[in-house]
């Protein structure tokens, strides 16, 4: 804390009628009463000792980061000594807008700022507000008189009803009109305070309006620059002055005092009589026939009695504000008199004469009008000037629990619950001290001490008995009715699971924002999150855990949204991030960034870390549309491409993504055909020894020639067999084929020893060519793998074909094995336990876990061929490859590279540990007939050169 602040008090440099804050090295080390019923809170210690960007949102009202933008302002003050700025603060989620000033102090106290605060938190959100649902709804039917005016030159360009009804003019009469004409005041001046309100200088002002009907009316304006449809604009909101009689001249007072229905007169200062209407010369005609000119004292000393004496009047004369009795001819008056400065600067006098039969007449009225008042259903409360109950209905009684008697004298504030800060009921009474009323919903407490929602309005008015300001209050309690609106609305915006909103609350808030953005030229990032293989977890671990997984990563994304974001839990385990007023890409991929950070750290489940993988894909308005179905759909493309890419988890959406989709779906839609027509077959890859180069084995890989598309790649239709979910039965196909490929060459042997035939073109193949044993090795995907059918599919094949199981190697990559652990092993184990042989394919490219694969019981490990590939360029990769095949060996694993295309490859793992190899060196992948059974060195050679 600051210790001179009585010292900076003394030199009026720090205030206590207006907020402030003093910041050093950007940390707030003073805050004043009034700042602090500004942001709400009841104690300092909130604020104190907090940088002043630690609350604030990340980004500023100007689109800046709000570190830069803050360095610019000090950067500023310090060379000019002040600055005007605009500010957004975060206290308990709620923005709170500000206008500040800032004032460079550092030669009372080191580094020191002074900030004095302006809340522009309403009219901030007021402008957004109608100009956000567009001009037709918010601004011409605003109930407050609303302007929008050419800062350039005045001319009016649009009003609303409220307007028209105020000025007296039609709506076209008052569109064609300039402010200049209207104002009273001098042009310049006035052309001088819009340039100020243009720049924010000033925005608030005190005019002279002149109206439709010739008289003048003073009023308060309230503009703000705006820019609308390109065009820079000031929005004025007039509030006329409760005081326009200060204002009278001449027309005005003919017209004003000839227009009401009582007896008025207006004095100079020394209570001559300057103008009277025509009733009040019937109440004196007799005596005197033109009361003009003469002094109030004579009129009054006629025939009349007086009940609080002669001298009374006199004083009532010199007085500026004033009440007395009088009788003239049998009739009571109440004679009020109240002074106001005229244009001229001399001083008026306004004298009125309420009847009191007519008084008594209207109380006996009000008395009626009470006892029907008193039955309605609303509440009524009515307060006096120190804002003490002076009357309450029966409704009252039945919302609140208070009786009249226990109403009567207390503040309304024994209905305040804790609800709303102190900041919610200063504005609800600046409302109120503008313009006369405040409406809107309340959350107030019964006598039983229980929560209650009220929809509220009240009204200021001025008891003319008394004479003195009053107000009353109409409400009704509508919690019950905000309960049902709330069921509904959860029912059909909220996630149960997660308190999230849900898709159809995200649709609607996109497109409110997509039309928002579009008016002031915004970008909007679309950020979409799904967690991989959820259902797989759901599977091994149950849904109770799958749920607790869904809640808590629901909780660590919306502890990371910004202020201008949203998030909804979309579907299932897809959850998707809105976030409003970006300034580039790097201002999301930031965010991402930040969110991955805040995963990995703060991920736990029953207290524990827990690891998660998840994708996400990004759409941009309005870069990749502006419908918001397009958007997610593009977020949706997004997501899945990144499942492809290797070291990352997102990516932004691309129109090539969506060309790829196209081709996929071409792709589906003749895989599906493949099998019937027989489009599918295998083909056989040798796995070569590497110290003898016999065949130790043959890869089975699956081809397509599409009558339709031709010869499809592998890569083109794989993944998308996968995805479709068709791999499970081109699985089960290729294990029949590959099986049925098996038995016809053990069938076709001559020799059990060595000697068989594959086919009856084919040769005998020598004993040195192939093992005696060799074997086939069959891929499989995870999708196969989870499928119910798995194991009892592989049994009725095994049954059919009566194949020796040991001759049978399946492959897995070893992402598979990561993925859903559990399952996966169960898997694995009942078909090492049918006899069956498994290897890792691809290792070194994923996980890489020689432990895991320990754990598997799975004793042959396929290395990618990744590490040939730059083989010749950089010497790390026969480093690793060496280093890969050395430790599988001290594990006791076969070893096969695969990729082997050159003899310098060869030669290398010749030098090494490995046992096998595999790739176009040896040959490319044939049908089983094309191996001949007997070759010499040209049909090698040539075998080799046909790729």
């Amino acid at each position: 804390m600051i210790d001179n602040i009585k010292e900076l008090e003394k030199l009026k440099i720090v205030s206590r009628s207006s907020p402030q804050i003093i910041v050093r090295d950007g940390v707030v080390d003073y805050i004043n009463s009034m700042a602090m019923d500004l942001f709400g809170i009841q104690d300092d210690e909130v604020i104190l000792g907090k940088k002043i960007i630690s609350i604030s949102p990340s980004i500023q009202l100007d689109g800046e980061k709000t570190i830069e933008y803050y360095e610019k302002i000090v950067n500023r003050i310090k060379e000019v000594g002040e600055s005007f700025f605009k500010w957004v603060i975060i206290l308990d989620s709620e923005p709170i807008f500000l206008e500040m000033h800032g004032l460079d102090i550092s030669k009372y106290i080191n580094d020191g700022i002074l900030f004095t605060l302006y809340d522009i938190t309403m009219w901030t959100k007021f402008t957004r507000m109608f100009y956000d649902q567009g001009l037709n709804s918010s601004f011409y039917e605003h109930e407050d008189i609303l302007l929008l005016i050419d800062g350039d030159n005045g001319d009016i360009i649009d009003c609303n009803q409220s307007a028209t009804r105020f000025y007296k003019y039609s709506y076209n009469q008052l569109k064609s009109m300039n402010i200049k004409k209207i104002n009273t005041d001098d042009e310049v001046k006035i052309q001088e305070k819009i340039d100020a309100a243009k720049i924010e200088k000033d925005n608030h002002f005190v005019f002279n309006h002149r109206i439709g009907d010739d008289t003048v009316k003073r009023v308060k304006v309230h503009s703000r620059p705006i820019r609308i449809e390109g065009k820079n604009l000031l929005c004025s909101l007039v509030i006329p002055d409760s005081l326009n009689l200060e204002i009278a001249d001449t027309e005005f007072l003919e017209c004003y005092i000839n227009s009401v229905s009582i007896p008025i007169a207006v004095t100079d200062g020394d209570g001559n009589i300057l103008e009277c209407n025509s009733i009040f010369k019937n109440v004196v005609k007799d005596e005197i026939d033109d009361s003009l000119g003469l002094n109030l004292v004579e009129v009054l000393s006629l025939d009349s009695d007086y009940y609080f004496g002669i001298d009374k009047i006199e004083d009532f004369v010199k007085s500026r504000f004033g009440k007395v009795s009088v009788k003239i001819k049998d009739i009571h008056y109440n004679i009020e008199k109240f002074s106001v400065a005229g244009l001229d600067g001399q001083s008026r006098a306004f004298i009125t004469f309420n009847d009191q039969s007519k008084i008594i007449e209207m109380r006996k009225k009000i008395e009626s009008y009470e006892k029907i008042m008193g039955s309605v259903s609303v509440g009524l409360v009515i307060t006096d000037k120190e804002n003490k109950i002076k009357w309450v209905n029966k409704g009252f009684e039945k919302i609140t629990g208070y009786s009249f008697e226990e109403a009567l004298g207390n503040d309304p504030n024994i209905l305040k619950s804790d609800e709303h800060k102190a900041e919610f009921y200063q504005r609800m009474w600046n409302s109120i001290n503008l313009t006369g009323r405040w409406s809107g919903e309340i959350i107030n407490k019964n006598k039983a001490g229980e929560n209650y929602i009220e929809n509220i309005k009240i009204i200021r008015f001025i008891n003319s008995a008394e004479n003195e300001v009053n107000h009353i209050g109409i409400f009704n309690d509508i919690s019950e009715e905000k309960k049902k609106s709330r069921e509904i609305w959860n029912l059909s915006y909220k996630d149960s699971l997660t308190g999230l909103n849900n898709r159809n609350y995200f649709i609607d808030r996109l497109e409110y924002e997509l039309k928002f953005s579009s008016k002031y030229n915004e970008k909007i990032a679309l950020i979409l999150v799904d967690i991989e293989n959820f259902k797989s977890i759901n599977t091994v671990m149950g849904i109770k855990f799958g749920d607790m997984i869904l809640k808590k990563f629901a909780e660590v994304l919306k502890n990371n949204i910004p202020f201008n974001g949203s998030i909804s839990r979309f579907d299932g385990d897809e959850f998707i991030i809105l976030i409003s007023n970006i300034i580039d890409v790097q201002h999301v991929t930031d965010f991402i960034d930040e969110l991955n950070h805040s995963i990995k750290n703060n991920l736990h489940i029953e207290n524990k870390p827990f690891h998660i993988d998840y994708n996400i894909g990004v759409s941009l308005y309005p870069d990749d549309g502006d419908d918001p179905f397009e958007l997610v759909n593009k977020c949706e493309i997004a997501k899945n491409k990144v499942k492809s890419l290797l070291g990352q988890n997102y990516i932004f959406y691309k129109d090539t993504f969506k060309r790829e989709i196209n081709k996929k779906h071409h792709l589906t839609k003749n895989l599906k055909e493949a099998l019937l027509k027989k489009e599918l077959y295998i083909v056989f890859q040798p796995i070569v020894d590497v110290k003898n180069s016999k065949v130790h084995g043959f890869e089975v890989l699956l081809r397509w020639n599409s009558q339709n598309l031709g010869r499809v790649h592998p890569e083109d239709f794989i993944e998308i067999a996968e995805s479709s979910g068709d791999i499970v039965e081109i699985g089960f196909w290729i294990m029949e084929k590959s099986f049925e490929a098996l038995k016809d060459i053990d069938h076709s042997c001559d020799d059990k020893k060595s000697n068989f035939l594959m086919s009856e073109n084919i040769k005998n193949l020598e004993s040195d060519v192939i093992d005696d044993n060799f074997f086939i090795s069959i891929n499989l995907s995870l999708i196969q793998i989870e499928n119910v059918e798995f194991i009892e599919r592989i049994k009725e094949i095994v049954d059919k074909y009566q194949i020796d199981t040991s001759r049978v190697e399946f492959e897995i990559t070893e992402s598979v094995l990561s993925k859903n652990y559990f399952s996966v092993k169960d898997k694995i184990d009942k078909l090492l336990s049918m006899g069956f042989r498994i290897a890792i394919d691809d290792f070194g490219t994923g996980y890489s876990s020689f432990s895991l694969v320990k754990m598997m019981n799975i004793s042959k490990i396929k290395i990618d061929k990744f590490f040939l590939q730059d083989f010749f360029e950089d010497e790390t990769y026969k480093e690793i490859l060496e280093t890969i095949i050395l430790m599988g060996k001290n594990l006791k694993l076969h070893t096969v590279v695969e990729g082997v295309e050159t003899e310098e490859h060869l030669e290398f793992l010749k030098s090494t540990d490995a046992d096998y190899y595999q790739g176009f060196y040896y040959s490319k992948p044939k049908e089983i007939g094309e191996f001949f059974l007997y070759y010499n060195e040209e049909d090698k050679k040539e075998m080799k050169d046909d790729v």
